[in-house]
């Protein structure tokens, strides 16, 4: 089974100035503010940290690979905040941002070990009123390198505006070779839209926008 560590005194933990947190958000507001819990997931093959701030990965280190340098290859840099956010706007007309919400936990933080051949699951929800919340269930195995994520609107959607939201990632993606423009030149990114694999990759320096129909993943 999973071993699950005695949580980090919440006085250690960093905290978010109400200066960097949103101040008015309708129903959301009361979820600008609380100290930062960290959850560490470790297996053979990598290290990822969770903050309750936007309930995601706020690092992720691999464990059995190195840089040119010999550092270890770390995939997001460590941070307070989730590397990616939901983004909506709400029935209330407040552009919501959930990199910068609090989830509460329904985990112990702290350090677990995941084994191989095991798995384990945590989870993060922003409890509204009414029996309303939006939860993010991560699922992590202890011989692969991906994770699973599973995002729940529970009696949720009536609060978004046009039922409409934007998965967005908002962490730059660290380059591990010496010479950053030969990898940028071997560097893409994909995801299948209905079932069909997309190249993401751009030709030249800048920003290049698309957009995909269909069910996503990636």
């Amino acid at each position: 089974p999973s071993e699950l560590s005695e949580p980090r005194d919440p006085a250690e933990q960093p905290t978010i100035s109400p200066v960097d947190a949103p101040r008015s958000l309708g129903v959301f507001e009361g979820f600008s503010e609380a100290d930062t819990l960290i959850t560490t997931i470790e297996t053979e093959k990598y290290r990822i940290k969770l903050s309750n701030l936007g309930g995601g990965p706020s690092q992720i280190e691999l464990r059995n690979h190195v840089r040119w340098d010999g550092d270890p290859v770390v995939l997001i840099a460590e941070n307070t905040r989730s590397a990616y956010n939901l983004g909506f706007l709400s029935t209330e007309n407040y552009n919501i941002d959930t990199a910068r919400l609090f989830f509460t936990p329904l985990h112990e933080p702290g350090l677990i070990s995941v084994p191989q051949g095991d798995s384990v699951t945590v989870a993060y929800a922003l409890e509204l009123e009414d029996g309303r919340r939006l939860i993010y269930e991560y699922t992590f195995n202890g011989d692969k390198y991906e994770y699973g994520l599973n995002i729940r609107f529970d009696n949720i959607s009536e609060l978004i505006s046009g039922a409409y939201f934007e998965f967005g990632w908002q962490s730059r993606l660290r380059t591990t070779e010496k010479s950053r423009s030969q990898e940028a030149q071997y560097s893409a990114a994909y995801a299948y839209s209905a079932g069909v694999l997309q190249n993401l990759s751009i030709t030249n320096q800048g920003r290049a926008n698309e957009s995909f129909t269909g069910n996503i993943e990636w």
